[in-house]
Formats: C-alpha cells, sequence, structure tokens
C-alpha cells in the first residue's frame, strides 16, 4: 500500500478514506502515482519528513493539512501544500550541519507580522532560518496548459533574476524582524523550481545566479539553494551559496 511506502506523506490527509473530496490531493493518488512515474519525488518527500522528530512533524503536519484540499484553479494545482513541506529540507540541513534544538516556530498572531520558519541553536548563539520556494513562471504553467512543443531558454531572465532577490529581500526582513537576544546566524533556504523542468539546463542557471550573487553579496546571512530538478545526479556547487542536491 502507498500509505506504507509513504506513511508520512499519505498521514496529511485521509488518504484511505473510501470517499475524498475531488478537490482533495489525494483523489486518485494511486492513478496519479500510475501515470506520471513520481515515485522517485515521493521517495525524497519522504525521506524527509521522516527527518523530522515527533514534534517537528507534528507542528509540520499541522501547517500542510489544511491545504491538502485547496486546489489552485489557476493551474498550480497544490503548490502551497509543498511550499511548506519542503519546510522539512531546510530543517534536515540544520540537523546535519550540527545545530541542535532545531524546530519550527510558531506562527505570530499579530496581523502583518511574519516569522521566519525554523529556530536551532549553535553552542550559545540562536540560529534563525527562513524558508522560501520559487515556482515556476506563470508563462510556464500556461504553457503547461496549453501544451504542445516550446523553446526552452538557456538563461535566465531579468525577470527571474528581480524574483530572486525580492525573494531574499522579504526572507532577510523576516529574518532581522524577530526577536533574539544578542547576535544570530541567519540563514535563507530558497527552494527553486525553473521553467526547465527535466533539469538538463541546471548546471549553466546556477553558474548565472552565482553571477549575480556574488555581483550583490548578502551580509551576515547565509544563502541556501535547493537543487531539486536535476535528473541527471549531478553534485552541482556553488561559491557565493550552498547548493543542497536532492537525492
Amino acid at each position: 500500500m502507498l500509505s506504507k511506502r509513504w506513511p508520512r506523506f499519505c498521514e496529511l490527509g485521509d488518504f484511505e478514506s473510501p470517499v475524498l473530496s475531488p478537490d482533495s490531493y489525494f483523489h486518485d493518488f494511486e492513478k496519479v502515482i500510475g501515470k506520471r512515474s513520481l515515485e522517485n519525488f515521493y521517495d525524497r518527500l519522504e525521506k524527509e519528513l521522516q527527518g523530522l522528530d515527533p514534534d517537528a512533524w507534528k507542528s509540520l503536519k499541522n501547517e500542510a493539512s489544511p491545504y491538502v484540499c485547496r486546489k489552485d484553479l489557476n493551474g498550480r494545482g497544490w503548490s502551497q501544500l509543498f511550499d511548506i513541506l519542503y519546510q522539512a529540507r531546510a530543517y534536515n540541513y540544520l540537523t546535519r550541519e550540527g545545530y541542535s534544538e532545531v524546530r519550527f516556530i510558531e506562527r505570530s498572531r499579530r496581523q502583518g507580522i511574519e516569522t521566519p520558519d525554523l529556530a536551532a541553536q549553535s553552542d550559545s548563539i540562536p540560529v534563525l532560518c527562513e524558508v522560501k520556494t520559487i515556482n515556476a513562471s506563470e508563462t510556464e504553467i500556461q504553457n503547461g496548459r496549453d501544451g504542445g512543443a516550446r523553446d526552452i531558454p538557456t538563461q535566465l531572465n531579468e525577470k527571474f533574476r528581480r524574483k530572486l532577490f525580492s525573494t531574499i529581500e522579504k526572507a532577510e526582513g523576516q529574518l532581522r524582524a524577530h526577536p533574539v537576544s544578542g547576535p544570530a546566524r541567519n540563514f535563507i533556504y530558497v527552494n527553486i523550481s525553473f521553467d526547465e523542468y527535466v533539469g538538463y539546463y541546471q548546471e549553466y542557471y546556477y553558474r548565472q545566479i552565482e553571477e549575480w550573487l556574488l555581483a550583490n553579496p548578502l551580509e551576515e546571512i547565509d544563502l541556501v539553494l535547493h537543487n531539486n530538478q536535476d535528473n541527471f545526479d549531478r553534485n552541482l556547487s556553488m561559491k557565493a551559496a550552498t547548493l543542497v542536491n536532492d537525492r
């Protein structure tokens, strides 16, 4: 059964219910798996979710569960659900890097106040991490709806550059605004989905991003990018940021 192979992911919704809402991500889930050959993606996602301790999983599940039945009608499907689940990647990254007491931060109830996603400790120094996702462009979503062949650019455009830096700027503001006693180590963890979904041009894209970052270095913030579309098992790396290769 799929719930045995991906127990935490399937735990998000009433996966085994005989009647599921058509808006549920798990509606006809078994058929979708068979048609789209997504097993490797769910294996990697489940591995990330399994890396969370029970309290962290409870927090992430509580935040993600309401989005299981919130399908975007403009072609993005359940992207909000996965934007939340991808926070598990940052949790596991901080854990692998040796930080202690990694945990999700409770959302602020004050209107207009956005908290970072994660907190941890490095000896006596607090650690904060904000997780962002850059999804495919509106143009790519429209192309997916229309079908047919299309040209894949080998270079990222100015619109993507602005989107990347505005995302980083917003995350930086959330980190700076969060109250901590004394200096803190700040991380921004960005999951990027390029329009070129196969991953053939990933290396070129990250080289270009590196050029942008070297020309506009971040101050007192560690930037981590998640390479989640490379189907060629390449260990790509960057100097201006940490690049995590999805495995």
